[in-house]
């Protein structure tokens, strides 16, 4: 009993051509790769909304002209100047202010020089009075041989030395 028969080898080699064939007739894809960073960029169509906003009021005396503002969806951090305002009245103010300020420090340089000029004036009298008393201790010496109305003399311009001394 031969389990191979004529037949069933035939039937055999045909299934396994037909089998082994692709019925796919399209050619093999081929792709080159290169290596590259990944870039995930979606691109999307709409609106921002900020998570925070604040509003921010001019103070009311303020009579100025904007010459700076941030614009609009620009972040912004705590700290960040966000608007300039010219306000002429206060410009003029602070330059009157430095002005004031300089003409204090030429008052107080001017005052200085004057107490500087009487105590210099001071020592002066001192030193003239100090003169004057040696002037007059020399006369005194000399007293010994005036007369007594010119000893008397001499003695009260003595005095009189000594009381502006």
């Amino acid at each position: 009993m031969n389990n191979f028969t004529p037949l069933k080898i035939i039937a055999f080699i045909i299934i396994t051509l037909f089998s082994c064939q692709s019925t796919d007739k399209s050619p093999i894809s081929e792709y080159k790769i290169t290596r590259t960073n990944f870039d995930d960029i979606l691109t999307i169509e709409g609106f921002v909304e900020p998570t925070q906003s604040i509003s921010v009021a001019c103070p009311g005396n303020t009579d100025g002209v904007i010459s700076m503002i941030v614009e609009d969806g620009i972040r912004v951090e705590e700290g960040d100047t966000l608007v300039i305002i010219e306000d002429k009245r206060l410009i003029t103010n602070y330059n009157e202010d430095l002005i004031n300020l300089e003409n204090a420090n030429a008052e107080l340089s001017k005052s200085k020089a004057d107490l500087e000029m009487q105590y210099a004036i001071m020592e002066a009298q001192v030193k003239t009075n100090e003169t004057d008393t040696e002037i007059a201790n020399l006369d005194s010496v000399q007293m010994q041989y005036l007369t007594p109305n010119q000893r008397k003399i001499r003695e009260l311009e003595l005095k009189q030395a000594a009381i502006e001394q």
